[in-house]
């Protein structure tokens, strides 16, 4: 029997603490699609989308085994806006697709909430994949904090990605709920549960 779920569609900036609310509802019994996960998936050696990002960007973002290195392919898209857009272009249908499919496969399961977990949620028009948009919002400067502590980013390449993505007021006005995450770890899990059991109001 196909039962239509509760799909929350979780979004926000880099380092703006998504996989860390993922990873809460989770706990509580939240479907997780994580889009970054399906987009490594297009990414695959041999896939439609991998050769065309290797055409247009070239052999040099491949590693030895032929998978694409992100970090170099990041450096490109990341300083160039028409870049960022061909990429993008490439790789977006096909996660959407990709994400639609296990959307419509755990409706046929007894999952209760689905949630799809998207930096570019909003950017990529994919409202209509979901009923309620929750977005995960920080202040520059805890997200610097972060990804430096976390990923070993500089200052310089945090504002660098920051640059091409939607800012926290612009979020605001597609979003269903806000989440301020600049506080402690158990300030958020405290947030998000409480917005977990009332989910459905």
């Amino acid at each position: 029997m196909n039962t239509k779920k509760l799909v929350i569609g979780l979004t926000g900036g880099i380092g703006s603490g998504k996989s860390q609310v993922a990873r809460v509802l989770k706990l509580l019994g939240a479907h997780i699609i994580d889009a970054d996960q399906l987009g490594h998936q297009s990414y695959d050696p041999g896939s439609l989308e991998w050769k065309q990002i290797v055409e247009r960007f070239g052999l040099d973002i491949l590693n030895k085994d032929e998978t694409i290195n992100r970090n170099k392919l990041a450096d490109i898209v990341f300083g160039n806006k028409q870049a960022m857009t061909v990429l993008n272009n490439i790789v977006q249908p096909r996660i959407r697709s990709m994400a639609e499919n296990k959307i419509h496969a755990l409706n046929n399961t007894n999952a209760d909430t689905i949630v799809v977990e998207a930096a570019l949620l909003i950017e990529a028009d994919w409202g209509s994949l979901v009923d309620r948009i929750w977005s995960i919002q920080s202040t520059v400067k805890r997200v610097i904090e972060r990804l430096g502590r976390d990923r070993g980013l500089s200052e310089k390449q945090i504002r660098e990605r920051m640059r091409f993505q939607m800012t926290s007021k612009e979020m605001s006005s597609f979003a269903d709920v806000i989440i301020n995450n600049n506080g402690s770890l158990k300030q958020l899990e405290q947030r998000v549960r409480f917005l977990w059991c009332n989910r459905y109001k």
